[in-house]
């Protein structure tokens, strides 16, 4: 037995199109609704620069509503700002000369 298919065993697939399919669409539940969060309040949202003119408002809206959930990652004071979990990262000693 080999390891490969013979050029007269292979499956070449045929592009066609499907009976009776619809294109797909995006659904009301699909969107993200608007959370309210402490950290990135609609004023520190406004002030963010997103991208370079290159998108559209809804994927604006989009990257905003994504950003959402990744929140705790942003810091904009002191006080914002946490430190790891021993659970995940040890106390680093940091040689001095």
């Amino acid at each position: 037995m080999t390891r490969y298919k013979s050029v007269g065993k292979k499956v070449v697939p045929v592009p066609k199109a499907l009976k009776d399919s619809k294109s797909p669409s995006i659904l009301q539940s699909d969107k993200f609704s608007e959370v309210k969060t402490e950290r990135l309040n609609s004023e520190r949202l406004n002030n963010l620069v997103i991208g370079d003119g290159n998108l559209s408002p809804s994927e604006i809206s989009y990257f905003k509503t994504a950003l959402q959930s990744c929140e705790r990652a942003f810091s904009f004071n002191q006080e914002e700002m946490g430190m790891i979990n021993e659970n995940f990262e040890g106390p680093i000693k940091v040689e001095t000369v």
